[in-house]
C-alpha cells in the first residue's frame, strides 16, 4: 500500500512538471504574420492587449484601460504585429519598457516557482490528508467505556472501604411511603 502511494507521488509530480514544462515551450516565439489575415493580426493584437498591464492604471490591461497611453500601446502592438514582431518579442519590447507591464510572470527563472509551488503545495497537502487519514484509521480500537467505568467504580469502592462488588452497601432508592 505504502509503495503504491509513492509511485502514484511520483507519477502525479513527474506529470505536473511536464505540463508545467509543455506550457513553457507552447510560449516559444512564432514569424507568421506575413500568413495571417488583418481578423487573425487583430484577434492577435487583442490577445497581447490582455497580456499587457497598463502603466497609468495598475490593474486593468491596455486592453481595458482607456487612458491615453494604454491606447498608444495599443497601437504599438499591431505595428509590431503588422512588422512580423512574433507575440514573445513585443512581450519582451515591453517588458523592457516597462516594469511590471506583463499580466503573467514568465515561466522561466526564479517566477517559475510561482507556477510550481502552488502544485507542489497541493500534491504536498494531498499527501499529508492522506497520511493523516491512513494514520487515523490504524489507531487501536480505544478501551470499551463500560470497562473503563467499571474500573473507576472498583477504585471508587476501594477508596470508601467496600469491597469492589459489594452491593449490599448501596441502599435503594425510597420510594417515600413505607418506612
Amino acid at each position: 500500500m505504502c509503495r503504491s502511494f509513492w509511485r502514484l507521488a511520483y507519477l502525479c509530480t513527474t506529470v505536473a512538471v511536464l505540463l508545467v514544462l509543455v506550457g513553457a515551450c507552447s510560449n516559444s516565439s512564432r514569424d507568421a504574420s506575413q500568413f495571417l489575415t488583418a481578423e487573425q493580426l487583430e484577434a492577435e493584437a487583442q490577445s497581447l492587449d490582455e497580456s499587457l498591464i497598463c502603466p497609468s492604471c495598475p490593474g486593468k490591461t491596455i486592453g481595458q484601460a482607456q487612458v491615453a497611453q494604454a491606447a498608444q500601446m495599443r497601437e504599438l502592438v499591431r505595428e509590431k504585429l503588422a512588422e512580423g514582431w512574433s507575440r514573445q518579442e513585443i512581450l519582451d519590447y515591453f517588458a523592457e519598457r516597462y516594469e511590471g507591464v506583463l499580466a503573467e510572470p514568465p515561466k522561466a527563472g526564479f517566477t517559475l516557482l510561482a507556477w510550481v509551488l502552488p502544485l507542489v503545495g497541493i500534491l504536498g497537502g494531498g499527501t499529508a490528508l492522506y497520511l493523516v487519514i491512513r494514520a487515523m484509521r490504524r489507531r487501536p480500537d480505544r478501551p470499551d467505556p463500560d470497562t473503563d467505568l467499571e474500573q473507576y467504580m472498583d477504585r471508587v469502592d476501594r477508596d470508601l472501604g467496600r469491597a469492589p462488588s459489594d452491593t449490599s452497601a448501596v441502599v435503594p432508592p425510597s420510594d417515600g411511603g413505607d418506612v
